[in-house]
């Protein structure tokens, strides 16, 4: 079978709540998951087609038929898309433990036999977090193409408008300026 991919690519314009559990508004990931954005093309399908198109549509999703299907969200920042790092990767240096994203020119040739030590070294933005090759490089330079952020909230009674004990934080992730984040459709 044949992969016919293409790169779908999404840029925020403001911030953006994941949840990572239910109930538990704190906490935010980056990147939605691969049933997150499905069910976001479902949603979308509903409002354009109605509820009874949706409802026919979805059966052709069994497994061993589907007509299409997307990957989880990947980080693309300043013209560079970045893959995880394959879980096969044991790196020897603490530091490199660390890393969770590589360049696609690394990750190809992760995929070529290389190992993780021989690759991390060869540019500054190879990795994510980035990581530099002196260390006067990236001091202040951010390290991750989002931001994640507590937001304070209060919820207010509906009978009186009065907060009560209803104060809590609200995750988001907030993407820098030339961040996006992209996934394959085959």
């Amino acid at each position: 079978m044949q992969l016919q991919l293409r790169v779908v690519t999404i840029s925020l314009r403001s911030g953006i709540h994941l949840g990572e559990r239910e109930g538990w508004l704190e906490g935010t990931g980056p990147l939605p998951l691969a049933d997150t954005l499905f069910s976001a093309f479902c949603n979308g399908y509903r409002l354009l087609y109605d509820e009874p198109e949706l409802t026919q549509f979805l059966p052709m999703f069994i497994p061993g038929s589907t007509p299409f299907r997307i990957s989880s969200a990947f980080p693309e920042w300043e013209g560079f898309r970045y893959f995880p790092v394959p879980l096969n990767q044991i790196p020897a240096h603490k530091e490199l433990k660390k890393i969770r994203w590589i360049e696609q020119s690394g990750f190809e040739r992760l995929l070529m036999g290389e190992k993780l030590e021989d690759i991390v070294g060869s540019s500054p933005y190879i990795c994510l977090p980035r990581k530099s090759i002196t260390e006067t490089d990236t001091d202040n330079a951010p390290s991750m193409p989002w931001v994640i952020q507590e937001v304070p909230r209060v919820g207010l009674d509906r009978t009186n408008n009065h907060p009560g004990d209803r104060y809590f934080h609200f995750g988001q992730a907030w993407f820098r300026p030339a961040a996006s984040f992209f996934f394959l459709v085959d």
